[in-house]
């Protein structure tokens, strides 16, 4: 009895990568990659035309990132597992996997058997994390944040997250005033804040962090807006 290969999609901006996993990938035994694209409006319109078993997504895309594929996939409950393959170390995606219905996350630099023990994982029902995430998952410290810092993020306010958002895209507190109708006080209330809960000293601190950490944090902001809007 022939057994159906994996059919597997990938959705990648950077071409030489996607093509060379793809190529990789394709000749693995009982895999099929029927499909690469760049961006993730291409990458969800080709999960509905071609019914993937898998669909392998980076996290940072254009028009539609990772985030926001897999949430839509898992709202028009197309049957496909996804799988994020990323640079990002974030363990607020990590934590949301289930809430966005997404069965694996492996890093870049992964092991290509890595990759493949994933796509074997989530095939057979599995949710799988890369080795390289299952390290900091287990002190639940991403990237560069230390602990305190994930629990100080996570105390904070709606609005205060919103700030520090704005800072980490260098954002003036004039210019944050204007975009979240509050005034520079308030602002500036809210940095002074955000400083105490995230144990920062000082505003030039908290601008080195915010700018240092800008792809976990705005990554977050997605992440929540996503979740909100399936409140």
């Amino acid at each position: 009895m022939k057994i159906e290969p994996i059919k597997i999609v990938i959705a990648d901006d950077h071409p030489i990568f996607r093509r060379g996993l793809a190529e990789i990938l394709a000749s693995t035994r009982d895999f099929s990659v029927i499909g690469e694209v760049e961006n993730g409006a291409r990458a969800l319109e080709l999960v509905e035309q071609s019914s993937p078993d898998v669909a392998i997504l980076d996290l940072d895309m254009p028009v539609l990132d990772g985030i926001a594929v897999a949430k839509m996939i898992h709202e028009r409950r197309l049957p496909v597992k996804v799988i994020f393959l990323t640079m990002h170390r974030n363990q607020s995606v990590v934590r949301s996997m289930n809430k966005i219905g997404v069965s694996g996350y492996v890093l870049k630099d992964a092991v290509l058997d890595e990759i493949v023990d994933c796509i074997r994982a989530v095939i057979n029902g599995e949710q799988f994390l890369g080795s390289g995430l299952r390290q900091r998952d287990s002190s639940g410290v991403p990237s560069s944040i230390g602990t305190s810092t994930i629990d100080g993020i996570n105390e904070l306010s709606q609005t205060e997250r919103k700030v520090l958002s704005e800072i980490a895209r260098s954002r003036s507190n004039r210019e944050i005033a204007r975009d979240l109708f509050i005034s520079v006080r308030t602002v500036e209330t809210h940095r002074y804040n955000i400083c105490s809960k995230l144990r920062i000293k000082g505003p030039h601190a908290l601008l080195r962090f915010a700018l240092a950490n800008k792809d976990i944090i705005h990554a977050e902001e997605k992440l929540r807006n996503s979740t909100d809007d399936n409140a």
